[in-house]
C-alpha cells in the first residue's frame, strides 16, 4: 500500500505519519530539517502563483479539457505541497508559520510561462523528488516525498503538452530561446544549492549539494532536453545552460 496521502477535502485533515527517528535526530540535525522544508514552503507558494497564470492560459487558450483540468488542479496541489513541507518543518522543531509567497516573477509571455513551469521546473522537481525519496529513511520526510512527486509529474506534462501544440515556427523560436529560459530557471537552484550544508541529512529528505547537481545534471540532460528535441525543437546550445548550476 502506498504511503503518499490521499488528496484531502480540506487542509487540517493533512497529517504526517508518527517518526521517531526525526525525534531522536541530534539538534543540529533537526535544525537544518526545519529549515530546509519551511524553505521550500515558499516555493511551493510561488509555484502555485505561478499555476494560477498557467490554468487561466490553459482555459483560454482552449487546450484539452485534460491539460485545463491538471493546470486548475495543480494551484491546489501546490498549496497542499506547502502546508505538508510546513508540517515536517514544524515537526522538526520550527515555529508553525505559514509565509507570504514570494512576489509573482513576470514569466512573460504564454510560451515561456508553460515551458518554465511545466517543463522545466516540475520536470526537474520529480527527478530531485525522486532523489530525495530514493535516500530518505524518516517516515515522514518519505510521506512527504512521496506526496509531492505524485502530483509532480501530471504538472510537467502541462507544459510538454504546451510545446506539443506549437506549429513549426513557434518551435523553431522556442529552440532560439531555450538556452535562456533553462538559465534562468536554473539560477534560483544554484542559489538553494550554495545555501546548503555539504552533508545534508538525505535520512530526512535534505540532500547534498552535490548529490542535488548530479540528479539535475541527469534530469536535464536525459529528460529535459531529449523531451524538447522529440517534439521538434530545436536545443542547439541550450545544453551549455547546464554550467548556470555551478
Amino acid at each position: 500500500m502506498s504511503d503518499a496521502p490521499s488528496i484531502p477535502r480540506r487542509l487540517g485533515a493533512l497529517a504526517l505519519p508518527d517518526d521517531p527517528t526525526l525525534e531522536a535526530a541530534p539538534s543540529g540535525t533537526r535544525a537544518l530539517v526545519a529549515r530546509v522544508w519551511g524553505e521550500r514552503v515558499r516555493s511551493e507558494l510561488a509555484a502555485a502563483q505561478a499555476f494560477t497564470r498557467v490554468a487561466q492560459r490553459a482555459i483560454a487558450a482552449g487546450l484539452p479539457r485534460e491539460v485545463q483540468y491538471l493546470a486548475a488542479r495543480a494551484v491546489a496541489d501546490e498549496v497542499r505541497h506547502a502546508a505538508l513541507c510546513a508540517a515536517l518543518a514544524e515537526r522538526a522543531g520550527a515555529a508553525p508559520s505559514w509565509p507570504s509567497p514570494p512576489p509573482p516573477r513576470d514569466a512573460g509571455d504564454d510560451t515561456a510561462l508553460f515551458v518554465s513551469s511545466g517543463c522545466i521546473q516540475e520536470t526537474l522537481g520529480s527527478a530531485f523528488l525522486q532523489a530525495t525519496l530514493e535516500r530518505a529513511e524518516s517516515p515522514a520526510a518519505r510521506f512527504v516525498a512521496r506526496a509531492l512527486l505524485a502530483d509532480e509529474v501530471d504538472h510537467a506534462r502541462i507544459g510538454w503538452a504546451w510545446v506539443a501544440g506549437l506549429d513549426e515556427t513557434g518551435k523553431v523560436t522556442l529552440g532560439a530561446r531555450l538556452h535562456g529560459l533553462l538559465a534562468a530557471c536554473l539560477g534560483p537552484w544554484r542559489a538553494r544549492l550554495d545555501a546548503l550544508p555539504a552533508a545534508g541529512a538525505p535520512a530526512f529528505g535534505v540532500l547534498a549539494p552535490a548529490t542535488i547537481r548530479a540528479e539535475m545534471r541527469r534530469a536535464l540532460e536525459e529528460l529535459v532536453l531529449p523531451g524538447f528535441a522529440h517534439l521538434g525543437v530545436p536545443t542547439g546550445d541550450a545544453a551549455r545552460a547546464i554550467d548556470a548550476l555551478g
